[in-house]
């Protein structure tokens, strides 16, 4: 692994007297996951070599995104080492919090909120996402829990800043995790700028995929220890093959609902492969993030194109392995180079045959005609003309999933869990030895 021969060592330690922590190892056993306290045998003496590792995991939102779902997914896992959960203020008739599920006990919450759209906003909103920023690193720095952490792992781009405000001047670590490829078009003006400052004073890097990393590489400090792991999808086992249907009645695409994911191409393409018969398309996901408006206009798409009665739109899905398991065929279609969306994963995991973009994240997974089939981002005639081909010829779509039944690329939970817990070690090196094995 980049970067973990020599281990980065602590100026000094901080006490873990008196702290509440989140230790789910513990109690997986007696099948519960609980606030770990430790009793007063445990708060007087060390616990191994040194005392455990605590990491801080902050996020901006509370909203349901690919990232946010990845660390309720980690620390439902069970991580093997102490951890706060840094989050923002919920207010009163805001969405559902995605970290519901995560005992209250184990958080902090700051009384700030970062409204979607700022990293685009003009001088007047960048002021106030700045201000919101330092408000949010100020509360942080306050909080006697945070201050015993020994990293501060930032889960988005966006938190980066905060992150690096509240790590500035101590000892504390700072781990950026990149999800998202470092460019104005990606970030916006602003944001962009802000993740350059926090990326080069950051001590580590975990990227979703080689194709993030390499756009964040020229602007990281040379010491800074980087990673390349992919996201935790919810996969528990691996997948069999899948049994193929001679025929094609289900279609879908799954993802957050905004322009850049592609789903009007997704639609367009649709109903050039499939304008005389009785296949459905369904759309998973919501429009979260301030992007109602597009979730409009797909729907007006359709009506256009008189495929309305053959397009679903299901909103937010709880049970993805279930949805996924019901389609034939797996799109995705991100217009722009995608860093590596988690459901390019998902259908692989699930040995679906998949039809992907080709560009970023997805071309380290995909080798076209083999486990999947690639069309050009944005090109809507490459992508029909590749649903068509799925959808003609039973024995490529048969194929596709023994391949992918037998190479099983995609990490398990379990596993990717124990890929951020070797890297922790490459910064503070007394992490305890994970319950299950290395990948």
């Amino acid at each position: 692994m980049a970067g973990s021969a020599h281990a980065k060592p602590l100026l000094r330690r901080r006490p873990i007297s008196n702290q509440r922590w989140h230790l789910p190892a513990f109690s997986r056993a007696i099948g519960g996951t609980k606030a770990f306290r430790p009793s007063h045998a445990q708060r007087d003496q060390p616990q191994g070599r040194n005392p455990t590792t605590a990491v801080a995991h902050l996020d901006h939102s509370l909203e349901v995104g690919g990232a946010e779902l990845a660390l309720v997914r980690m620390l439902q896992e069970g991580v093997p080492w102490k951890y706060l959960l840094c989050l923002p203020h919920r207010a009163p008739g805001s969405p559902e919090d995605v970290f519901s599920s995560i005992d209250d006990r184990c958080k902090h919450r700051a009384w700030v909120t970062h409204p979607a759209g700022t990293s685009r906003a003009g001088a007047l909103g960048t002021v106030g996402a700045l201000t919101r920023i330092l408000f949010h690193a100020s509360q942080l720095r306050l909080a006697k829990r945070f201050r015993a952490v020994d990293i501060v792992h930032a889960n988005t781009s966006r938190a980066a800043l905060i992150a690096w405000a509240s790590v500035v001047g101590s000892d504390r670590l700072l781990v950026i995790h990149l999800r998202d490829n470092v460019d104005a078009e990606a970030l916006g003006p602003w944001g962009y700028r802000a993740l350059r400052l926090a990326l080069s004073r950051a001590d580590g890097v975990i990227a979703n995929s080689r194709f993030t990393l390499d756009s964040a590489s020229p602007i990281l400090k040379g010491s800074a220890k980087r990673v390349v792991v992919s996201s935790p999808i919810g996969l528990k086992s691996p997948h069999n093959e899948t049994l193929v249907p001679p025929t094609v009645e289900r279609v879908g695409i799954l993802g957050r609902l905004t322009p850049w994911k592609g789903q009007d191409i997704a639609i367009r393409a649709f109903a050039a492969a499939f304008s005389d018969s009785q296949v459905v398309l369904e759309i998973a996901g919501s429009a979260a993030f301030s992007e109602s408006i597009y979730a409009q206009e797909l729907r007006s798409l359709c009506r256009e194109l008189r495929i309305e009665d053959r397009v679903r739109f299901l909103g937010q899905v709880d049970d993805i392995w279930g949805l996924i398991d019901q389609w034939d065929i797996c799109i995705h279609a991100s217009v722009r180079p995608e860093p590596l969306g988690q459901t390019v994963l998902q259908y692989l995991a699930a040995c679906k045959p998949t039809i992907a973009a080709a560009a970023g994240g997805p071309l380290e997974w995909i080798t076209d005609g083999v486990n999947g089939l690639l069309f050009e981002p944005g090109d809507e005639l490459s992508l029909a003309e590749n649903l068509i081909r799925l959808a003609t010829d039973q024995g490529v779509r048969q194929g596709i999933s023994r391949t992918l039944a037998s190479e099983r690329l995609v990490p398990t939970d379990q596993q990717v869990l124990n890929q951020y817990k070797h890297f922790f070690e490459t910064l503070v090196p007394d992490l305890p030895d994970s319950e299950a094995g290395s990948p």
